[in-house]
């Protein structure tokens, strides 16, 4: 597992707060830490990239740790973010005789299903190379639940067998396809990601589903869900397919995200 924390993306940009500190680890206590901790198996390594952070935020790292997810190592480095640090952190905490190693994309905010490891090793199976897309998902935004279907999205993982490693991270989630093949894995929904104002995706853009299907798949801390009647649901799920169309209308070039999701429905699962 790799997550980014507080790593720097760009040269000028100036590091986070405190005040942005303290409103992501809150939400990386409530959705990303039980996620983990609640796997039907656990990780290998847990590595947490930050940059230089105050002592406050490394101690609470490390009551993490402690308490809930022993797999967690926190890697500090003052460089700016790259693919090739990316995978010399990987490379810092596993054997270099390694034969297969799996990197798997999940952001600070955000949350996988209590199965999706176990459903990885599955997945990956004989693949010497390669990523793996669990094509279902969720959104969650002011209260809502959302399904949503991506064919390259932000919680893929990468298989790899021989070094020099490159992890996933060797290029935007989006892009990937650019570096090997992908393998649809079309189960229930493995990852769950939040929408709030202080993330890049802002809005759900996916067809309202009911509350009770989280609890189903994912043992995190969403808060208050907002209720909603079967009518409702249905009303709901009509106008979310709508903007959904309507979005793909007015970007043409959703087209062919749209086509990578209908055949990806064609792939495992």
């Amino acid at each position: 597992m790799l997550t980014r924390f507080n790593v720097r993306v760009d040269d000028r940009a100036s590091p986070p707060g405190d005040e942005w500190l303290r409103a992501r680890l809150n939400l990386f206590r409530r959705f990303t830490v039980p996620s983990l901790q609640a796997q039907t198996r656990q990780p290998t390594c847990w590595i947490v990239l930050c940059g230089p952070s105050p002592s406050w935020f490394m101690d609470e790292l490390a009551r993490i740790r402690a308490t809930a997810a022993p797999f967690l190592r926190a890697v500090i480095s003052d460089a700016v973010f790259s693919p090739a640090s990316a995978a010399e952190a990987v490379a810092s905490v596993i054997s270099p005789n390694f034969s297969r190693v799996i990197t798997t994309r999940l952001d600070n905010d955000d949350a996988i299903a209590s199965d999706y490891l176990e459903a990885i090793q599955r997945a990956a199976g004989g693949l010497t190379g390669g990523f793996v897309n669990f094509t279902h998902g969720f959104q969650l935004a002011h209260g809502r639940l959302y399904r949503r279907s991506d064919p390259s999205n932000a919680f893929i993982s990468r298989v790899e067998t021989k070094a020099p490693l490159t992890t996933v991270f060797v290029d935007q989630h989006q892009w990937l396809r650019r570096h090997g093949p992908i393998t649809q894995v079309n189960e229930s929904p493995k990852w769950l990601q939040v929408v709030h104002g202080g993330n890049v995706a802002n809005a759900a853009h996916g067809i309202r589903a009911h509350p009770r299907e989280l609890a189903a798949w994912f043992a995190v801390e969403p808060g208050q869900l907002e209720a909603v009647s079967p009518l409702r649901l249905r009303v709901d799920q009509a106008r979310s397919a709508v903007q959904l169309a309507g979005r793909v209308v007015r970007r043409p070039s959703r087209l062919r995200w749209l086509y990578r999701v209908v055949m990806s429905g064609r792939s495992l699962g």
